[in-house]
């Protein structure tokens, strides 16, 4: 078959048709992609803050990182109301038609820091958008639905009416603010239906929640048969040595037995891993509402909170 001619032409023309296809669908985003160099810094200054406010929900906050965090928000403070620079060449330009190094590199040195200032300003205008997001109209009702669910509780946020999907679709987006709103009201819609999907199936009688020491427990019993395996291939090595034919044979006999239950804990990790992902998909909602209140209220206090930290 791989000699016949015809045959290697047809899969050759499928393989190289196939390969454009994917090639062309990968480029598509590309010619999308607005994501500019300073938009990530920015983004990952958003990310450091509520890295920070998990930190602290965990109890593991350091020293360092709530200095850089308070940092971060006071720059944001400090550049809120910054006009950006209105950057020109003509400077260097001039510069260069002097011909003197000394007045060149004095212009260049102006204009990358120029180009700094404006950076600075508009990753913490990005940053302010963040810490002050819940103070908008889109922020707030998105508050006001996050309580709404917390009030209703774990068996009761399902049974709140929300506006269609048509409705959402239909919300005006003529502003930065409506489309954030339209977001939101969408994204909520879209985890309320998975959400009542998954509890039909796996919670007929209301949802449980998963218990997490479940985890610790599965991994306790992990550890220690990884210990328990360690200890008899240890022993089974000094058995070998001696050549103690009774007490190899009933080594190998418990080391099979505990590679048997290590493939039973593995799957009860399974298991729970599973329970733990059906849970928070039916859950999803409702554990969302809690999380977005709790960073309300640590934008509102973070900049006290993490100067009593640092300090």
């Amino acid at each position: 078959m791989l000699y016949n001619t015809d045959y290697y032409i047809r899969v050759c023309s499928i393989l190289i048709v196939a390969s454009v296809i994917g090639a062309v669908l990968n480029a598509i985003p590309f010619f999308f992609y607005d994501l500019t160099e300073t938009k990530q810094k920015a983004m990952v200054q958003v990310l450091k803050i509520r890295a920070i406010f998990n930190d602290a929900e965990m109890h593991i906050l350091t020293r360092e990182k709530c200095e850089e965090a308070l940092e971060i928000i006071k720059d944001a403070k400090r550049y809120e109301n910054a006009e950006f620079i209105t950057i020109s060449n003509e400077k260097l330009i001039n510069a260069k038609r002097t011909h003197k190094r000394s007045e060149i590199k004095k212009a260049k040195s102006e204009l990358k820091e120029q180009k700094i200032e404006n950076e600075k300003i508009a990753v913490s205008k990005f940053v302010s958008e963040e810490l002050n997001k819940f103070n908008t109209e889109s922020g707030k009702e998105e508050i006001r639905n996050a309580e709404m669910i917390v009030n209703a509780g774990l068996d009761g946020f399902l049974k709140i009416e929300f506006m269609t999907k048509k409705q959402a679709r239909s919300l005006p987006r003529n502003t930065q603010q409506e489309k954030t709103a339209a977001k939101n009201a969408l994204t909520l819609i879209n985890k309320m239906k998975t959400a009542k999907k998954t509890v039909k199936k796996y919670y007929p009688n209301g949802i449980v929640k998963f218990d997490d020491s479940l985890f610790e427990e599965i991994f306790s019993e992990l550890d220690k048969n990884d210990s328990d395996r360690r200890n008899t291939v240890l022993k089974l090595k000094y058995a070998r040595e001696s050549k103690n034919r009774s007490e190899i044979v009933m080594l190998k006999n418990e080391l099979n037995e505990l590679h048997r239950k290590k493939s039973a804990i593995e799957i009860k990790l399974k298991q729970a891993e599973e329970q733990n992902s059906v849970y928070h998909r039916a859950a999803a909602p409702y554990l969302d509402a809690l999380d977005l209140i709790k960073q309300k209220e640590w934008y509102e206090t973070a900049e006290s909170m993490l100067t009593e930290y640092a300090f």
